[in-house]
């Protein structure tokens, strides 16, 4: 079972075998700033070509944080689009955290000019006290 955490408990007297989901992971607080799309949506022989998207996101850095750390999954239902952006590896330098833009290159976005896209990650606000 991928992922996933093993253990024992006894039931009704006997040792027995648990497994369960790992938890799920945490999604980062991030600001994607824009969205761009280029594609050749002429219609033509053979298979259809995919839709290239680039998404400028603001996200924490401590240095090495680069935009193919980052996975993009879409989830359609009807006419919308819900996208959730994962970081896959960590930034493991040792700067102070600060906010970087970076560039996420997918194809996992369909056409977005007419479909409503939801942005699933909690938005990062960055907030400014005067006293």
């Amino acid at each position: 079972m991928k992922n996933a955490l093993v253990g024992f408990m006894v039931v009704n007297g006997a040792l027995a075998l648990v497994a369960s989901a790992a938890p799920a992971q945490k999604l980062e607080q991030l600001n994607v700033q824009s969205i761009t799309q280029t594609a050749n949506l002429m219609p033509g022989p053979g298979p259809a070509r995919p839709i290239y998207s680039k998404l400028q996101v603001e996200v924490v850095s401590t240095g090495c944080t680069r935009g193919a750390d980052f996975r993009v999954t879409v989830k359609k239902t009807g006419d919308e689009q819900f996208v959730t952006i994962r970081r896959m590896s960590p930034d493991l330098c040792e700067v102070v955290a600060h906010p970087d833009t970076i560039e996420i290159e997918t194809t996992a976005l369909l056409n977005s000019q007419n479909l409503p896209v939801h942005i699933v990650n909690p938005m990062r606000v960055e907030t400014h006290f005067v006293h």
